[in-house]
């Protein structure tokens, strides 16, 4: 079991380490559950925010949102 372990957190860093080390800007684009506290905390400590954009889940009452980051070369 790898939950809770802070894997996805070192990946995600990483990306965005790689991508702030990059020759260009990029735009990183996500949707995230809206009932998925811990990947929103990730999301936020990334500085990512909401778009305004959602998309209802196939589970019932839940919904996707859309989070987005502007990474900038160092």
């Amino acid at each position: 079991d790898h939950q809770r372990k802070g894997h996805a957190q070192w990946l995600r860093s990483t990306f965005f380490y790689r991508l702030t080390n990059a020759a260009t800007d990029h735009l990183v684009l996500t949707s995230l559950r809206d009932d998925n506290t811990g990947a929103i905390e990730a999301a936020k400590k990334l500085y990512m925010n909401k778009t305004g954009v959602s998309k209802p889940a196939k589970e019932s009452g839940q919904m996707y949102d859309y989070w987005f980051v502007e990474v900038k070369t160092s």
